[in-house]
């Protein structure tokens, strides 16, 4: 067969969201890039089949120069978020990465801190 065969995929979807808190502020290593980890959780069935909830930490990261500035202007630890994204994998240095790049943020509550008083 020759190499220049292409294969035919048919359907495919790459797309995620992911509800649930940031853990620590976004790293903001550039205008163009910004990298954060989002705590989620989900319920999974233990070996004794009882249920329970696990939290998972996803890593989050954008390379658009406007989202960047909206997690450097209004994402801090522990805000809420809503993050529809895609699934990417790249070699940096000789080792697979991997993480999930944004699409779209809807900002959520932002996290309790009490008033100081005086």
């Amino acid at each position: 067969m020759s190499g220049n065969v292409k294969e035919f995929l048919g359907i495919t979807q790459n797309s995620c969201t992911f509800q649930g808190k940031v853990v620590g502020d976004p790293i903001i290593a550039a205008e163009n890039y910004a990298y954060m980890v989002v705590r989620t959780a989900v319920s999974e069935q233990a070996a004794n089949g009882s249920w329970m909830d696990v939290t998972i930490d996803v890593p989050i990261i954008t390379t658009d120069p406007k989202k960047v500035t909206v997690l450097k202007d209004h994402v801090k630890d522990g805000r809420e978020l809503l993050v529809e994204a895609y699934y990417t994998a790249w070699q940096a240095e000789g080792k697979a990465q991997h993480g999930f790049m944004i699409k779209r943020t809807v900002l959520g509550r932002k996290k309790y801190e009490p008033r100081q008083q005086g």
